[in-house]
């Protein structure tokens, strides 16, 4: 798997010497980071580096081209010197000339049209018109020197960006096997990727305590990405840490810019601290997925309104559809909606199907639901011995013997 590495080296006008300013700027030293942290490591490949240099579309073809060559050559000689400082015999990645690709060079039109498009300069689109109506570079140049406001814009805000070297180090990752990135997750976090942490917290183990680790690890290393904090958050929430688990989502939410996941999950938590509108608000805003959707349904049951809680659950099968069913009068539903789903072997799934069937007048099925669901889970025998839905059964003689 390619993982290429890019840094730039910007000149000043008409210029091809590299300033020592352009070798401290932090996109290199993030390129030196990552060589010195990967060089030797057995997981990385390093093939090569390849430089292209541009000159800005502003002055004459022929010397452009002469510049652009000359600044390949000093952006490559410039990075050689950086790795010629590890006097280290056996790396020797990065210190010969035969290791450097010098690309095509070139004036940037193209660099300077995608520039343009970007911006907010005033006559923006008149600059655009003159690219598509002069094919020959000389014309356009003269046609836009013509805006001598617009052109002393350019020269400050479009120009600089386009005289650079672009170099970039090409490298293979080579894939790591499930056991050491289980391994390693733990152990050495910092030597895996995002998305390594991000797999050996889904897939890799199902300890809650491990995941909140592996998570916290994604978050440290990798706090721009969202999905670190957001993953967190979950886990924490499987740990019923409400209160740590919206903080985590808050940070997500910052760095997310408007993931809907992110949104889904903030509303979960206002809907747990018992905000109601808050947590609807949010579940609009992460638009209509189903399991956004769903989130809603729960809510709309807590709301008393049934009907439009088993219009969010649509096609979901599953314990709480049922019970909006029974809740809103079609208790005879509730049996097929739980059977037909993974929720059916839960015990508040028999103790559903009990209460829908005491409902419905059928004494003995609600009596076997009810067996099973009290030898799931002991807890529900003092539960259904007190609850109303079982009034009318408290004079048969195998509720009495079940609940006693």
């Amino acid at each position: 798997m390619s993982d290429n590495q890019t840094t730039h080296i910007y000149y000043t006008i008409n210029q091809s010497n590299v300033r020592p300013s352009e070798m401290k700027t932090d996109e290199m030293k993030a390129i030196n980071e990552f060589i010195s942290k990967n060089l030797n490591s057995p997981y990385y490949e390093f093939k090569g580096i390849s430089v292209s240099a541009y000159a800005s579309p502003d002055g004459e073809t022929d010397k452009n081209e002469n510049l652009a060559k000359d600044r390949a050559k000093s952006g490559s000689a410039a990075l050689m010197s950086e790795f010629s400082k590890n006097k280290n015999k056996q790396i020797t990645f990065g210190k010969t000339k035969e290791q450097y690709q010098i690309g095509t060079t070139k004036e940037d039109w193209e660099g300077f049209k995608s520039s343009m498009e970007a911006s907010t300069i005033a006559d923006k689109e008149l600059i655009l018109r003159v690219l598509t109506m002069y094919p020959d570079a000389e014309q356009r140049r003269k046609e836009i020197k013509n805006l001598s406001k617009t052109y002393v814009e350019l020269a400050d805000k479009i120009l600089p960006k386009l005289r650079r070297a672009e170099i970039s180090i090409n490298v293979d990752k080579k894939s790591r096997t499930d056991e050491e990135i289980s391994k390693l997750a733990t152990s050495y976090p910092d030597s895996l990727s995002i998305e390594e942490l991000l797999y050996a917290g889904a897939n890799l183990t199902n300890d809650i305590n491990t995941k909140v680790q592996i998570y916290q690890a994604a978050e440290k290393q990798y706090g721009s990405d969202w999905r670190g904090s957001n993953n967190l958050g979950v886990a924490l929430l499987m740990q019923n840490k409400v209160a740590e688990a919206g903080e985590a989502f808050k940070r997500a939410e910052k760095a997310s810019a408007g993931q809907t996941a992110v949104a889904n999950n903030l509303g979960i938590i206002e809907a747990k601290n018992g905000n109601r509108v808050a947590a609807m608000e949010l579940y609009n805003k992460a638009g209509g997925s189903p399991e956004t959707k769903y989130n809603m349904g729960i809510l709309e049951i807590r709301n008393g309104k049934y009907a439009d809680a088993l219009s969010y659950f649509g096609d979901f099968k599953g314990h709480n559809k049922a019970l909006a069913q029974l809740l809103s009068g079609s208790a005879t539903a509730v049996k097929e909606t739980i059977d037909s789903s993974n929720e059916k072997d839960m015990a508040y799934s028999f103790y559903l199907k009990a209460v829908a069937s005491a409902r419905s007048g059928n004494n003995a099925e609600a009596i076997s639901n009810l067996k099973t669901a009290v030898e799931k889970d002991g807890a529900l025998k003092s539960y259904a011995k007190d609850d109303a839905e079982f009034i009318k059964l408290r004079s048969d003689a195998g509720f009495t013997e079940l609940t006693k």
